[in-house]
Formats: C-alpha cells, sequence, structure tokens
C-alpha cells in the first residue's frame, strides 16, 4: 500500500496520457480507499482536460469516502463540465457530506447559474445543517452583496438548525459581504444582538464581524468589551476590531485630505490656465499695434 501510495505521488508529476491512465486505473480498482483518494487528488492537481475527463468518468463510486473525494477534485476544476456534474450530484446524491462539497465548488461560477441553487440549500433541512453552511459558504466566496439579505434572513429564523460554527461562520459572511456597503445598519444591528450570546464562539464571531464590518457605529459597544479581563477572548477581539475600525476610520480622513487635496489642485490649475487666457487675449490684442509701429519706423522708404 505504500508502494502504490508512492507511486501515485510518482505519477502526479508528469501529465502524459499513460500516467492519467494509471491514476484512472488507480482510482477505480484499488483495494485500499487512501489510495483511491490520493489517485483523485494527484488527478487535480494535473488540472489537464485528459485528467478532468478520468475524474469525471469515476464519479460512481461505492465507497462514499472516494465519492466525496472525486467530486471535492472535480470542483476544483473551473470549467462548465464540473459545473454540470456538481449539479448533477444534487439532483442525485443522497449523502449530505458530498452534497456540500458540491456545492461548496459552486461559488467559483457566475451568479444566474447557482443562484437558485444556492438560496434553496441555504434554506433546506439537513444534519447539522451543512448544507445551509456550505451554501454560505460559496456564496461568501462569490462576495455578491446581494447575498446578504438572505443570509440575515436564515440566521435569524433559522438559528437553532445551525451548529454554533456554522452560525459563527454565518456572521462572519454577513459582515464580510457587507463591509463595501453604504447602508449597513441591519447588519450591525444582527451582529450586535449576538455580542452576548450565551455560546462563547458566537460571541467572540460577533464582534470580529463587528470590525470587518467597519462600521464605526460599533465603537462603543466594542469599548466596554475591551474592558474586559486580559485573559478574556471576547477582550481580544473587541481590541482587535477596534484597532481595524480605527485604522479604516483614519484611512477614510486621510483619503478625504487627499479628495480635498486634488479638488483644490484642480482649482488652481483652471485659476492659472484662465489667467494664461487672460493674458494670451490681452498680448494678441496689442501685437497688430506694435507690429504697425515697428513698420512705420524700419519699413518705410526714405525720401531724397
Amino acid at each position: 500500500m505504500l508502494g502504490r501510495l508512492l507511486a501515485v505521488d510518482e505519477l502526479a508529476k508528469r501529465k502524459d496520457p499513460e500516467s492519467v491512465k494509471r491514476l484512472k486505473q488507480l482510482l477505480n480498482e484499488d483495494a485500499f480507499y487512501g489510495v483511491r483518494i490520493a489517485a483523485a487528488q494527484a488527478l487535480r492537481s494535473m488540472q489537464t482536460d485528459a485528467a478532468f475527463e478520468a475524474l469525471a468518468a469515476s464519479a460512481k463510486q461505492k465507497d462514499a469516502r472516494v465519492r466525496q473525494e472525486v467530486v471535492s477534485q472535480i470542483g476544483q476544476f473551473y470549467r462548465e463540465a464540473a459545473l454540470e456534474l456538481s449539479k448533477a450530484v444534487l439532483e442525485k446524491e443522497k449523502n449530505p457530506t458530498i452534497e456540500a462539497a458540491a456545492i461548496r465548488s459552486l461559488g467559483a461560477y457566475g451568479k444566474k447559474q447557482v443562484d437558485s441553487i444556492l438560496i434553496r440549500e441555504l434554506n433546506s433541512d439537513s444534519f447539522h445543517n451543512i448544507l445551509g453552511d456550505a451554501a454560505i459558504n460559496a456564496m461568501k466566496a462569490q462576495s455578491d452583496p446581494d447575498y446578504i439579505n438572505p443570509i440575515l434572513a436564515c440566521l435569524h429564523e433559522r438559528e437553532e438548525k445551525f451548529t454554533t460554527g456554522g452560525f459563527a461562520r454565518g456572521l462572519e459572511t454577513l459582515a464580510y459581504l457587507a463591509h463595501e456597503q453604504e447602508k449597513k445598519d441591519a447588519v450591525r444591528e444582527f451582529l450586535l444582538q449576538n455580542v452576548n450570546s450565551k455560546k462563547e464562539r458566537i460571541q467572540v464571531a460577533a464582534l470580529n464581524s463587528l470590525g470587518t464590518l467597519g462600521d464605526v457605529k460599533a465603537m462603543a459597544v466594542l469599548e466596554k468589551f475591551a474592558a474586559a479581563s486580559k485573559e478574556s477572548p471576547q477582550r481580544s477581539a473587541a481590541e482587535k476590531a477596534l484597532a481595524s475600525l480605527r485604522d479604516s476610520r483614519k484611512s477614510s480622513v486621510e483619503l478625504g485630505n487627499l479628495r480635498n487635496e486634488v479638488l483644490s489642485l484642480q482649482k488652481e490649475n483652471r485659476d492659472l490656465r484662465k489667467e494664461f487666457d487672460d493674458l494670451k487675449k490681452r498680448i494678441e490684442s496689442v501685437l497688430p499695434d506694435a507690429a504697425l509701429v515697428s513698420t512705420n519706423k524700419t519699413g518705410g522708404k526714405r525720401k531724397k
């Protein structure tokens, strides 16, 4: 078995058809699931058409561990066929862990292609809410603020469906998606509702997320938690968030000053241009008279 794993490592360094063929054979026929998983990873690392086709042709694995790995590795390819395979997995697969792997891969594709799927899975029921958690992961990868309201509604109405870690990741995703938005009130208020959560992980995630959100209106609340005991994770999270907000505010002030300087320079430039144009007009108005005087002095013929 160790020899076969070493062989997989060596084959992964090549991209020739024979190596792809051998890895495909190992993926489908080796007796040890660990070798089959390694073969799937090796094919993905090649990132060639032949390697993708070998993975796609090997998706029907009896061992759920290997099937999950193949689905995950197919999702590491960015191509239309990989998207279609992930969609097909969601239609046929019954194992939620494997479905979650397919959902996470959707984050790389355009919103129009996957929006309805992600919204559906966000609000679906699954063990430990693994599908909803995967949908949030894909939405974060999309970096699309249109997902703020669906995630906010889901976290508010279905908190009991999430694991502690999943809900914490939801808060962090909300802050990440909203940090460049002008209106942050709804997200800020929801995060503030969770800074006193009885679950420490959620409490800390809410404090960290306030720093990510970048809304200075949360500073007064964060300062209260920054006064907690030195050993508390809440204090550490609050201090980090405050530092981030202060840096953000400082950058905003500096940007404002820079903008004012640019506007001032533009005004000065316009004024100089106007003065130059006025001077040019005055010179042009004087030039004809000056030319006439010069002609009378030097160009006229003397009378004998």
